[in-house]
């Protein structure tokens, strides 16, 4: 430009008039005692950078034509420069390769084959906003610091509350190019510091790292932006399809020719252009291309958007990005989001209308092999079509309850003081985490990402599925890892979690199944939700291609603030021929004299470790209620075997109930009160047959829990 950077938004570089190409000038003092100098006496140099006076002169790739990296030199306390070619996301590699070269053109990124995204690529465009906004987290607390990521197409409906205040998840195909637009409308007061900045830092993808990878790193461009409200102008008036002229109601120095201009920021149809002219008089800007879109009055217009691109070259399933200018202080608040690549010629529905849609958590991946004839399976043998898809984050250090599932919780503390009652939407109502419903057999694919300063888990009751999902013989169908219902992770740990046997287990049994954060204190803090498996057909619950629904029509229970009805039946997980087993156990309290041994590992402790409410075998229930016991009950069956129990409560005075981990079962033998399952749970005195399958001998140890109260014991394999 020749021109100093007012705003810092593009390079000040000068053509001397001949086949040289100058960079910035360089400071003109050390700027800091430790300032370096590559070249001695130019500060900020590199070795063996070439002056021309105080420029460094910028080198090419003799290969490619391109600027070597890197071009750019500091300048202390100065923001970096915005990319070329309109604010690019591949500054360095050029957008899409193998584009056809423009007679007498000497764009270096034409006519070359290492572009980022092969030209046929679809292109999939994402135009994001971040946003500040209150967020409901329980039923009783806001976080009125809320920071969000939403389409520009949603932003209204969220900011409204019309659509659930929730992170974003956006998808694309294996082979799809992303073209994605940033732009911000957070305010300075709300986040922390009082400077609002933000970016989209990605993971996995294929990306250029000098103008995608969403950190202002090194001696990469500027990927992060500020507020357009703060920093850029607005359109005075009213701008048309075709026009080249803008009125806008400010003119800034920053605003000069050659500089990337947006219009309509923070809106769906911003597009953006390069300055012509400026007249500072009739504050107007001219520019090099004519508008694609109407632009009303007021929209935004400026320098403050960023522009990134990926290519999915695999099938990487969940990826994490997130804001990485305060990620410390902004996860908790919702500054994170999740890009899923699905299999090629996947499309994105609504679950109870069955519309395409951009985003969502809870979403129906519908599979196409008519498109090229070929089945793109997610997982062969496990997901070979379409699919229900859940979106989970276990997000921790929100400030109003620590532990959130997509940013909502349902605290213990907020739901009574009748542990048996926790998670029952006859007494409650469902809670506000996301809620999967479908079909008994329905595919259930579970995309979980890990966001928090510790290690987490995450459970799906009655479900297992597999550690590792494409272990798989291709020839024979074995399967060869190990089944679980429970993942442990670490910060932006991603796994895709598929259901084996789909919605309601192998045996597709229906009824509502509990998933939580595994770890005690963040389960109790409100991390859990419900998964529903409907035993009917329903008019707002559209079957995934290729299945049907359920005969009759389901009614979903009333909410009575009641206890659950009493169960018919414990259902029966269990496959014809399963060698049957049944056990007697009970529920017994132990007198605090006859604590037993301790340090014993149960939950059902006093605070010396003793055990206190210990499950037995009934043929014992006398003994240790006399004597105490020394450790948690274990009982022994086989892979195949179909288990009953007849569970007896002993207890003096509270509810006692039987739930097994990993062991396939229904509704009415899961042993929680949760949703609008059955009454689970055993008053004092009382019994109930509980049903279980031990499908595989990989789970090895199925652990044994009471949801009336609080005991533990396991079953093995």
């Amino acid at each position: 430009m020749g021109e100093p950077r007012d705003c810092l938004s593009v390079v000040d570089t000068s053509d001397p008039g001949h086949p040289l190409y100058l960079g910035e000038p360089e400071p003109a003092t050390a700027e800091t005692p430790n300032f370096t100098e590559g070249e001695p006496g130019h500060f900020g140099s590199r070795p063996g950078d070439q002056f021309d006076g105080d420029r460094p002169v910028i080198l090419f790739d003799p290969d490619t034509g391109r600027p070597a990296y890197p071009m750019l030199r500091p300048h202390l306390e100065r923001r970096p420069p915005f990319a070329p070619n309109l604010h690019s996301g591949a500054p360095g590699l050029g957008e899409t390769g193998d584009r056809p070269a423009a007679p007498a053109s000497a764009n270096p990124w034409l006519a070359r084959p290492d572009g980022l995204c092969p030209a046929a690529a679809p292109v999939k465009t994402f135009n994001v906003v971040a946003v500040g906004t209150s967020v409901d987290v329980t039923s009783r607390k806001s976080d009125p610091q809320g920071m969000l990521f939403t389409l520009a197409q949603n932003k209204a409906a969220l900011l409204s509350g019309q659509l659930k205040k929730e992170p974003l998840a956006i998808r694309m195909n294996v082979g799809d190019c992303g073209a994605v637009t940033l732009t911000s409308e957070e305010r300075d007061e709300d986040v922390f510091g009082g400077f609002a900045k933000v970016e989209m830092h990605i993971h996995h993808v294929q990306f250029d790292p000098t103008g995608s990878d969403g950190t202002s790193v090194g001696y990469s461009y500027e990927h992060s932006i500020r507020p357009y409200a703060i920093e850029d102008t607005t359109l005075a008036a009213a701008a048309t399809a075709g026009e080249t002229t803008v009125a806008v109601n400010r003119v800034d120095p920053k605003y000069r020719p050659g500089v990337a201009f947006g219009i309509g920021l923070g809106t769906e149809s911003i597009e953006e252009a390069t300055i012509v002219s400026v007249d500072p008089v009739g504050n107007t800007i001219t520019l090099d291309r004519p508008l694609a879109h109407d632009h009303a009055a007021g929209e935004g217009a400026g320098i403050e958007f960023i522009r990134y691109r990926w290519y999915a070259d695999a099938l990487l399933d969940n990826i994490f990005w997130h804001d990485h200018v305060d990620g410390i202080h902004g996860w908790g608040h919702g500054g994170v989001g999740m890009l899923i690549i699905e299999p090629r010629n996947s499309t994105y529905h609504d679950p109870t209308t069955g519309a395409e849609v951009a985003s969502g958590t809870v979403v129906d991946i519908h599979s196409h092999p008519e498109v090229d004839g070929i089945q793109h399976p997610l997982a062969a043998g496990l997901v070979d079509g379409s699919f229900r898809e859940m979106v989970i984050w276990t997000l921790d250090d929100n400030p109003v309850t620590d532990s959130t599932i997509n940013l909502h919780a349902a605290p213990f503390s907020d739901r009574g003081t009748d542990p048996s009652l926790l998670f029952s939407s006859y007494k409650w109502g469902d809670p506000g985490t996301p809620l999967l419903r479908a079909y008994p057999g329905d595919p259930v694919v579970i995309r979980a990402i890990h966001v928090g300063p510790t290690i987490d888990s995450f459970r799906m009751d009655g479900h297992n599925f597999y550690v590792e999902k494409r272990a798989r013989d291709s020839a024979t169908g074995t399967m060869y890892s190990r089944v679980t219902d429970t993942i442990h992770s670490g910060v932006s740990e991603r796994y895709t979690l598929i259901l084996d046997g789909g919605a309601g287990g192998v045996n597709r049994q229906p009824g509502d199944y509990l998933y939580h954060n595994g770890i005690a204190r963040r389960f109790k803090q409100g991390a859990w939700g419900i998964m529903r498996v409907l035993p009917k057909g329903s008019a707002d619950l559209q079957p995934l291609p290729n299945y049907t629904k359920p005969a009759g029509t389901y009614v979903q229970p009333a909410v009575t603030g009641l206890r659950p009805p009493v169960a018919a039946t414990p259902g029966n997980p269990c496959p014809a021929g399963a060698i049957n087993k049944t056990f007697a156990i009970s529920a017994v309290d132990v007198p605090d004299s006859m604590q037993g041994t301790s340090g014993s590992h149960g939950t059902s402790t006093n605070v010396t470790g003793a055990i206190t409410a210990p499950s037995v075998m009934t043929s014992n229930a006398a003994a240790a209620k006399a004597k105490g016991v020394k450790d948690p009950l274990v009982v022994h069956i086989n892979a195949g075997d179909c288990v009953t129990v007849n569970f007896t409560n002993q207890r003096a005075v509270d509810r006692a109930s039987l739930s097994v981990g990993e062991l396939t079962k229904s509704g009415g033998s899961s042993g929680v009160n949760v949703g609008f399952d059955p009454e689970q749970t055993v008053p004092p005195g009382k019994s109930q047959v509980y049903k279980f399958y031990a499908e595989t001998p990989s789970i090895e140890a199925a652990p044994r829990r009471c949801r009336g109260s609080s005991m533990r014991s396991a079953f093995a394999r």
